[in-house]
Parts: C-alpha cells; structure tokens; sequence
C-alpha cells in the first residue's frame, strides 16, 4: 500500500528544500567551523536597494485560502508506518471485543503475518521501480530483491472485524493487480453503517482515488474530496491521507490541464504541514512559466491561483533545484526579469485592477525590474501593507529621499510579520541565496539609512535588533563617542547584566534572518564598551562594564601603568611595573582592549577571524549616491580608531610599553636585554620590521648581555614568556 508514496525525483527535491529568495542582493560568507559571519547591510547602494525574497512556506501561510482542519505527516517508512497503524487500530478494536484472549492473540499473529507479506511485496515493487527509473545509478550493493509475489491464494485472516477484513481484501487484490476486485472491497466498506466503518474510510476513500487516477481523474478527484470530508466529519484519519490527499487531487486537476486549481490545493497542502507539497508547488509555477501565456493566463483569472503564483515569484523560483536556465536579474535592474513581466503580463490581461495581494505584485514588479508596475501596485495596496511599505520605500531611496524611506522601514520592522523557525529551518545562508524579508532585515537597513543621517545611536539600535553585529560594533568602536555608546549600553544592557566571564561565542542568528537575542547582544556590547574605555585608559570606568573575571585584571593594569608612569619612583620599580602593564596587554589584550570591528575583528571571539571584505564594504560607501556616509561619521571613525590601527593593535601597544620600560634601565642590564628582546618576539612574527628596532636597540645597549650575545641580525633570542601578576589569572 502507498498512502505517502512519491516519487524519487520528488523525494530528492523536498531532501534539498531551502528558504531561498529570488534576488541574491548580498555576499553571504561562512566557515567550516566557528561562529557564522551573514552579510551585511552596509555597502554599495546596488547591494542595498535590491528588494528582499520571500520565504515561500511563509508566504504561502500568509494567503487566504481555505482553512483545512488536518494536518500533514511524513512518512519516512510507508509501507512500515501503514502497516503499524492498521496493528495498533486492530488491537484496540480486539480488546473491546468478546473474542478470547488465545484468538485475539492468533488473529493478532495472522494479520500481522498478511501485513508483512504486503509490506515486503510493496518495498519490493518500489525499489524495483526506482531502479528501472533510474538505471545509471544502479550499482551490485543498491540492487533490490525481486518483489515477494503475493500467491493468488493470500487470504485475509477470517474473524477480523468487518471494516478491516474489507479493507484488506482491498489491499491484497490491489497488491495482486486485480483493481476492480480492490474497488469493490473498498466500496463495500464504505456503505457500511457509520459507526462500523470509523477506523477505515478515510484509508479506502483514498485509496479508491488513488485505483481511479491512470483512469477517470474527475472521478479520483472526488474521492480525495470525500477523504477530507470523512476526516472532517470525525472518521479516524491516522495516516494524515486528508492532507496527502490535497496533493493528490492537485495531481489529478493538473492532469485534466486545471493548473490553477491544482496550485491552490498544493498551497492548502503546504498549509497543512505536508513537507513535500513545497516542491510539487514549485515545480508546477515552473512548468506554467516554461509553457507562457496559455497557462499563465486561466491562473491570473484565479484569485487563490494568481496569489499562489505571486507568492512562488516572491519567493524562492530560484532555488538550487530551479530550472537553471531561468533568467536572473541584478538587484538595480539592468533589464526586466523575464518570468515577472510575463506573470505581470497575464494578470494585466486578466484586468485585474484591485487585487488581494497587491503588496505581492509590487514585490515581484520591483524584484523584476518593472519599476513604474512596482509603484502603481505599491498604490493600490492597502497603505498599512508592510511589504508595500517597503517597496514604497525603496522607490523613495531611488527618488534621494532618504528621510521618507527611512520612516517607513522604520513602519516596516515594526509591522513585518515574521516567519517562524518552522519555516526558517532548512535556510542555508551559505549558499548565497540573498536576503530574506523579515522584521530584522527591516531593522538593518533601517539602521543602514539612520547611519547615513547621521542617527548614530538609533542605527545602532536597529542594527542590534536585526542582529547586524558587524554593523553594531562598527558603530559601537568607531562612530559614536564613548559617552554616547555608555548612554546607550545603559540603558539596554544596565549595570549587573554582564557575564562573569567573556562568553566563548555570541551566537550569532543568520543577520536579517533569525530573531536575534537582544539581551545577549546587549551584554556583548556592554563588554565591547568595557574595551573601548580600556583603549581610552579609563581603567576604572571601565571597569563594571567589563566581565567579572577580567576586573582584577583591569585593576592590576591600571596599578601598574599608574606607578609605572610615576616619575616619583625609582627607575627599575617603574620598569618592573610597566613591564608588567606590557606582559598584561600582550597576553590578555584582546579580552581588555580589543576591537570588535577592525582592525582586530570579533574580539569577542578571541580574534580568530579576520574580515577585510567587511572594511572593503565599509569604504565602497564613500562611492556611493544615496548611502554615503556623512564627513561627521567619517571624522569619528578616523578620532576613534585603534593605535595603531593594524591587526591586533595591542601587541604594538605592549611592545612600547616594554620599550619603554627598557629605557629606565641602565645599558647592559640583563633586565633590558629581556624587556627588548620579549617586546621585539611579540611582534617577529606578525610584523617583523615592526620588531627590528627592538633588535637593533639589544644589540647596541646590550650585546654583552647573554640574550645580546644570542641575538643575529635579523634573529630575535628566545625569551621565557612574562609572568602577568595577576593574582588567579591563568599562566600565560
């Protein structure tokens, strides 16, 4: 028996579903392991002002269509999961029974024997078609067994209850290709009484439909109606066939050539949680492009039809398993996109003029290029639409009226319904699929816009609640002013939110995409404001913003820099204690000081990943019409940046300090040969011209020391790492 059967094309298609969108407006980057780096708002204005994709499953959920009161099912083991069904529906039935136990136990054993011989014959049958369908991937491990023949004898069991011994006769005749015998069984079973027949209608509904495809498909069509309506009027509906069987008929109706009929029964199946109506759905809009007007046409003349294409267009048309030859445009619209200015075409040629889903037909004319469509059904939109709203503002970006896009993204983040994990979880943002219409990609290019107003704080807002970490913390280090960021981080992170320690990760949500965790993103910028005020040499503001395990640390830093500095003090105290302060910045400076944006890149995880395409985005800005960056902006990111501003900045920093300690002590003191020669190796390796000063000064004050005496031109001396003297602080 094949309830859920489909076939292996179908199988692989639904395996490689993903939420994908139609226009790839953004670089998506990944790493085999790591935190997972998403694109980026900020950029050129070709990148910013291509409009979003959809999230088809999404969309789909969001049409007003008929509400089914089933739900779908997947089937990983048909044959299995019916014939598990059929024993556990049986022995309940026994058990209320007068049947003695010794019989109910022997009738219990023969069905089950007839289950696992019509299981195994149908297996059988499946396989053997699969291969015959796909004779080059045959291979000696993957060849089937011949399918188990069914005897013409097989017998149903006698003394099963009426409904199951009916049912079975069915399945056995249909197993054995005797369908008019099958017909008759099922038939019979349903002019039962009702309350004879509760467990079994649906499953010989279905089937009776399934008998009558390769002959009358009106008369399958009706079947498959009758086995929602049985569901819906309380019939057991253990295998999900109410829903299975919206596809069906949807099969049915494509056949009869009603290929809007059959699209709005595969988006009811979509709704119904069904998992592999995605893909049929899909490759249906696809084949009704591919044939043109002739079947473009009756869907536009079909309000449920016509939206379900709509939203397909939106969506994701060009997903991996797309047609590969369908036409893609760029995200400015160098020419039309083909397949929307026919589905344009035909709902013109519909004279629809006031449609349900207009926001949707201004998406797609704006996806495709069709600008003028775009605006006039952007119109005619109910104007709280919140996908109108944002092609609206989009129109507005490319009229230069910034102000008035801004206010309505600001709109769209606010209204935007978002679509749930459910729908979201098969996205895989490292194929470059682009960006994806959500509340949070609303809040990121809202923050985009207010950046180039010159609403510092605000951007960053958004920024954080569309999960822009990049963009948040290009913001956070490099644009706002220290008190402006501490205002802020106050109030959406207050004093006694921070982590005891520097969490390994953030976490990161797909940026755009995923919901963020605001509160954690929040913490991670209260720790980022700890940092900055460290680079600022403000050890004791920094201090509370700072996670807890690294607040005995600041305060040894701050010790020491401050005694190390005092000019009171005798000369090797204060060497020993701005050594000190440099053996601390080296070792532990990415967790005190780093940059969350460049030039150190994701102190927050360590600095394990460097970002120049991210700075390359930042610059192309400049070269922007509409996203530029204003000279404020430009003024602050060049007052605020790291000294100097070279990947981890830090190590510069604590080789100076050590220097400097090196100064207070006399020539040829062993003390100052190891200050220069450990300031010199934390930087050989990275920077080694940056390191030669260190090893020239070595060899001119203390080349008779023993490290002098090791050093070579070009050759650092190894050197015994410095203890750091924090009390509880790991070894270096």
């Amino acid at each position: 028996m094949t309830h859920h059967s489909r076939s292996r094309d179908m199988r692989r298609a639904a395996g490689a579903v993903a939420i994908v969108v139609s226009l790839a407006a953004g670089t998506f980057a990944g790493w085999a392991c790591g935190p997972f780096f998403p694109n980026w708002i900020l950029g050129s204005d070709r990148s910013f002002l291509g409009a979003p994709g959809g999230v088809l499953r999404f969309e789909v959920q969001r049409l007003k269509l008929p509400v089914d009161p089933f739900h779908g099912q997947t089937a990983s083991d048909p044959y299995r999961e019916t014939a598990d069904a059929d024993t556990a529906d049986l022995v309940k039935v026994l058990a209320k029974s007068d049947l003695a136990a010794e019989r109910r136990t022997a009738l219990l054993a023969e069905h089950a024997a007839l289950r696992k011989l019509l299981s195994e014959h149908a297996t059988g049958v499946a396989a053997a078609a699969r291969v015959a369908a796909h004779p080059d991937e045959r291979s000696q491990e993957a060849t089937p067994s011949p399918p188990t023949a069914l005897a013409p004898a097989t017998a149903v069991p006698a003394g099963l209850p009426g409904e199951f011994a009916d049912y079975l006769q069915g399945a056995v005749a249909f197993h054995q290709g005797r369908l008019p015998e099958a017909n008759a069984a099922w038939q019979r079973l349903l002019r039962r009484p009702a309350a004879e027949r509760r467990l079994r209608s649906t499953w010989a509904a279905f089937m009776l439909g399934k008998t009558s495809l390769k002959g009358d498909r009106k008369e399958a069509a009706r079947w498959f109606q009758t086995t929602r309506e049985l569901a819906a009027h309380g019939f057991e509906d253990s295998l999900g066939l109410a829903a299975a069987s919206l596809g069906w008929e949807a099969r049915a109706e494509r056949d009869l050539g009603h290929v809007d009929r059959a699209l709005a029964l595969y988006a009811r199946q979509v709704r119904s949680g069904d998992p592999l109506a995605l893909s049929s759905l899909q490759f249906l809009c696809r084949q009704a492009l591919k044939k043109g007007a002739d079947a473009l046409n009756p869907i536009a003349r079909s309000a449920d039809a016509r939206d379900v294409m709509t939203a397909f267009l939106v969506s994701d048309r060009h997903a991996p398993w797309a047609d590969q030859e369908a036409s893609q445009v760029s995200d400015v619209n160098p020419a039309v996109d083909p397949d929307i200015a026919a589905w344009l075409k035909a709902v013109k040629a519909a004279g629809i003029k006031e449609a349900s889903g207009a926001e949707r037909l201004a998406w797609i004319a704006y996806q495709g290029g069709d600008f003028a469509t775009a605006r006039d059904w952007a119109q005619r939109a109910p104007a709280d639409a919140p996908m109108a709203r944002w092609i609206r503002a989009k129109l507005l970006l490319r009229d230069g009226k910034l102000g008035e896009a801004q206010k309505l993204l600001d709109e769209v983040a606010r209204t935007l319904p978002s679509p749930d994990k459910d729908d979201l979880q098969q996205y895989d943002p490292n194929q470059g699929w682009g960006k994806v219409a959500t509340p949070a990609l609303a809040h990121g290019e809202d923050g985009a816009l207010l950046l180039s107003l010159g609403q510092y704080a605000p951007a960053l807002d958004h920024f954080l609640r569309g999960g822009f970490w990049l963009e948040a913390a290009y913001v956070a280090d490099r644009v706002l002013t220290v008190e402006e960021l501490q205002k802020y981080v106050d109030t959406i992170a207050p004093s006694g939110t921070g982590p005891e320690q520097p969490e390994a990760s953030i976490g990161f949500s797909i940026a755009g995409v995923e919901a963020p965790d605001v509160d954690k993103l929040g913490r991670a910028l209260r720790y980022l404001l700890g940092r900055r005020l460290v680079r600022a040499g403000r050890y004791a503001d920094a201090r509370p913003y700072l996670p807890a395990n690294l607040r005995a640390t600041v305060d040894v830093l701050g010790k020491a820099l401050r005694e190390g500095r005092d000019a009171a003090r005798p000369a090797d105290q204060r060497a020993r204690s701005l050594f000190q302060a440099a053996c601390i910045t080296r070792k532990q400076g990415m967790e005190l000081a780093g940059t969350e944006s460049f030039p150190d890149w994701m102190a927050l995880d360590g600095g394990n990943f460097e970002l120049p395409a991210f700075s390359k985005h930042i610059a192309k800005r400049a070269d922007n019409t509409i996203l530029v960056p204003g000279a404020d902006e430009q003024q602050r990111a060049g007052r605020h940046r790291a000294e100097p501003e070279k990947r981890f900045h830090y190590r510069y920093q604590a080789a100076a300090l050590a220097g400097d300690a090196a100064a207070l002590l006399p020539d040829g003191s062993e003390d100052k040969a190891r200050m220069l020669a450990t300031a010199g190796s934390w930087l050989n390796n990275r920077d080694p011209e940056a390191a030669q000063p260190y090893l020239k000064a070595l060899l001119l004050c203390c080349g008779t020391t023993r490290l002098g005496k090791a050093a070579r031109l070009h050759h650092l001396p190894e050197v015994p790492d410095c203890d750091m003297g924090v009390p509880g602080a790991p070894r270096p």
